[in-house]
């Protein structure tokens, strides 16, 4: 629920939140867009990441921990190679791609070891919740360039600030209209925290 949302936040208005928590001193503008390019990349191994943090645990409930190890070998094996490839030619870049990549074979050979598995576990309980947090995130993406787009603020900083709210308010909303199950268990929770907060 959250990783998608957060991975388009960084890839696309990344530059603006560094800038704000990051550039001050020593750090310069060079530094916030070295800095922005390699997390565009780390950005494209959140997702898998994040799907494998779940698939881990369920192969953890089965007891494969051997499997588990040999795939954890081979993704290690692929970031080493991928590092030597990709730092030479694209530096830290290159070590962002290469993570990331790690991350996406961890993802797939995870999916192929627990194929059999999640099928039996209805596999439409994982997929279709990706798909829908994907495609709000599209559609969220688009209704912010159409509502800035008629806008005439010229500063550049303050308008990805306003992107990013609206896109964060959209995604939000979207979600609380389809009644997506994981948010609306997000949301009573805060809600419990909160009365007990008040409360004290």
């Amino acid at each position: 629920l959250i990783f998608i949302p957060i991975s388009i936040l960084f890839f696309l208005w990344g530059n603006s939140i560094i800038r704000l928590i990051l550039e001050r001193g020593e750090f310069n503008s060079s530094a916030t867009n070295l800095t922005y390019s390699a997390l565009k990349y780390y950005t494209l191994g959140l997702i898998p990441f994040a799907i494998y943090g779940g698939l881990n645990k369920l192969m953890y409930s089965f007891g494969w921990i051997k499997k588990l190890l040999v795939i954890s070998v081979l993704a290690m094996c692929v970031k080493v190679i991928l590092n030597i490839v990709f730092i030479a030619h694209y530096k830290q870049n290159g070590l962002a791609l290469a993570t990331s990549a790690s991350y996406v074979s961890l993802f797939l050979m995870t999916i192929i070891v627990l194929r059999n598995k999640i099928q039996e576990l209805n596999y439409k309980h994982i997929i279709y919740p990706t798909i829908s947090y994907i495609f709000n995130a599209i559609i969220s993406f688009l209704c912010v360039k159409v509502l800035i787009s008629v806008t005439i603020y010229s500063n550049r900083l303050l308008v990805s600030w306003i992107e990013i709210f609206i896109f964060t308010l959209l995604y939000t909303i979207i979600l609380f209209i389809i009644k997506d199950e994981e948010f609306l268990n997000v949301y009573k929770y805060i809600l419990v925290l909160q009365r007990k907060i008040f409360k004290k």
